[in-house]
């Protein structure tokens, strides 16, 4: 591709849905927003193997919004995996050579990788068969955890600092830089403009069989896990007065909870499943309040994009104080709590759900503070042209 072009042919290899949670989500956003500016993208990625613990459960129509959008979407498949001794499933050979097939016809100008392991990987192996430029966003349990691996220490720096760039955070831009990886584009947060409180509420009862109150509803989203303060939620709603707590997501945790559930507890949380992206905007506006009990999660860099997307709907935030001061301008929209007592916190849900929206000028405030999505995505633009120069 010449420097000069306008257009680009990008090859994400990457989490995204049916995959829940906030990193194959934001792909999700990215990509359907870099083919909607008219650039060809196709998205590689094992999404359709997730374990069910982690599954978005999608209907036809959520196949639909997948499988006829303007992105191409190819995923490895469980049916006539290869078995091999010991077992494993080889993700990263499956998903090199499905990139390996596509770049035949399509001639991709760069390769996107979205995590570590195992797409990173299979990025970097592309590249050196390719010759095709490759870049890599890393999440914050890959700088952590997994880089510090001694098993995959080697083999994740040399991902890193062979990607002509690395998409991450301010505040590990400097590491990376000594690290020795060659550039790096800070890249904020920024929902997508679906964001907002302005549009259609889901209807909770039609879309997600909620039998109570829409006007008593607080939504959880996310896994279900100690780290996402799934413990401290259900240990609230117990307590819990007023309110149905909607939980969507899924987990390894998700049988145990439900299995607890008994009296009370039973009317007072509903178990909704993880819900793909696309449909979370309406959700939150259709709730009165979002929970984020995010308590001792273990990643260092990690920030949740819950706490902003729902304020940018006009929907109140209850957040664990331990993390409430981490959103800029935005944290003075978040009410802290301290979701180790589970009596505040029992006390917050009800009175979040009793009190007002908030007024559009403070999702507008929000907005200004978070930046706009299409500058977002302008930038990320450029910066992925600039490396083709």
């Amino acid at each position: 591709m010449k420097a000069s072009a306008e257009l680009m042919r990008i090859l994400f290899c990457s989490k995204y849905p049916p995959i829940q949670g906030g990193e194959s989500a934001k792909a999700y956003w990215l990509a359907e927003a870099l083919a909607q500016k008219g650039h060809e993208v196709t998205v590689i990625t094992n999404a359709f193997e997730v374990e069910p613990a982690y599954e978005i459960k999608l209907e036809q129509a959520g196949l639909d919004v997948l499988l006829k959008s303007r992105v191409k979407l190819r995923s490895t498949l469980q049916i006539g995996v290869p078995r091999f001794i010991p077992r494993t499933n080889p993700y990263c050979e499956k998903l090199l050579s499905i990139c390996l097939e596509e770049h035949e016809t399509r001639r991709f100008d760069l390769i996107f990788a979205w995590y570590l392991l195992p797409y990173g990987v299979a990025a970097l192996t592309a590249s050196c068969l390719t010759g095709v430029p490759y870049c890599v966003r890393h999440a914050g349990s890959d700088v952590t955890r997994l880089l510090a691996h001694p098993y995959l220490n080697r083999i994740l720096l040399q991902v890193l600092t062979s990607a002509s760039g690395v998409f991450t955070s301010g505040r590990i831009q400097g590491y990376l830089r000594e690290l020795g990886c060659r550039r790096t584009f800070a890249t904020p947060t920024v929902p997508a403009a679906e964001f907002s409180p302005i549009g259609e509420s889901a209807n909770l009862y039609d879309e997600f069989g909620v039998t109570a109150d829409p006007g008593k509803c607080a939504l959880f989203l996310g896994k279900l896990s100690r780290g996402k303060g799934a413990q401290q939620l259900f240990a609230a709603a117990e307590l819990v007065q007023h309110s149905c707590i909607l939980v969507a997501g899924a987990g390894e945790e998700l049988t145990d909870y439900k299995a607890a559930l008994s009296g009370h507890l039973s009317k007072s949380v509903m178990f909704i499943g993880a819900v793909p992206p696309w449909r979370v905007p309406s959700l939150m506006r259709a709730v009165r309040a979002v929970i984020v009990p995010e308590y001792n999660f273990g990643v260092a860099p990690h920030r949740s994009a819950i706490p902003l997307e729902a304020v940018l709907c006009g929907t109140p935030v209850l957040i664990s104080d331990q993390i409430a001061g981490h959103y800029g301008d935005v944290s003075k929209l978040l009410r802290p709590v301290n979701v180790t007592d589970r009596r505040e916190l029992a006390r917050a849900i009800d009175d979040a759900v009793a009190s007002p929206k908030l007024a559009v000028e403070s999702c507008r405030d929000a907005r200004r503070s978070v930046g706009v999505f299409e500058d977002h995505v302008a930038a990320i633009e450029q910066q992925l042209k600039s490396v083709l120069q």
